[in-house]
């Protein structure tokens, strides 16, 4: 599975979403200055977000974007996998029907092998979680001398 940067700022708005929503609709014009993102680039992410189900749309002036699930219910999988969609697991099986040799058959096993335990760690990482350790940074004060 790939992650590519277009996950990254989908993770951002999502993760900002989880902290600060909590029931309420956010702009996303707010988002967008806080995390420095391109508001057309987002756009075009939270169309697919919107699309998955995975976030609640209000139009107007009181209107705005909220998660449709707890964070807890959101997995990192599912995040990425509305983001990037599922092309490797494609790949992957359409390489299984085109084997020519064992090198090819074993190289492609590893990678089915890799591709599932990364599939397995996303499932049990939520947003929640990821909201909460972001929280946990933004409250914490650092100080270096």
């Amino acid at each position: 599975m790939k992650v590519s940067s277009k996950t990254i700022y989908g993770l951002q708005f999502l993760i900002r979403l989880a902290i600060e929503g909590s029931g309420k609709w956010i702009q996303l014009k707010e988002i967008v200055e806080k995390e420095h993102i391109s508001e057309k680039y987002l756009e075009s992410i939270v169309s697919l977000l919107k699309t998955s189900g995975l976030l609640q749309v209000k139009r107007g002036a009181q209107g705005g974007y909220k998660l449709a699930y707890p964070p807890s219910q959101i997995s990192l999988q599912q995040i990425i996998s509305v983001i990037e969609g599922t092309e490797l697991s494609r790949d992957l099986e359409n390489a299984s029907t085109e084997m020519s040799t064992v090198v090819r058959q074993v190289s492609v096993g590893a990678i089915k092998k890799i591709d599932h335990q990364f599939n397995t760690l996303l499932k049990v990482i939520t947003l929640e979680d990821l909201a909460n350790q972001t929280s946990q940074q933004l409250n914490s004060f650092d100080f270096m001398i």
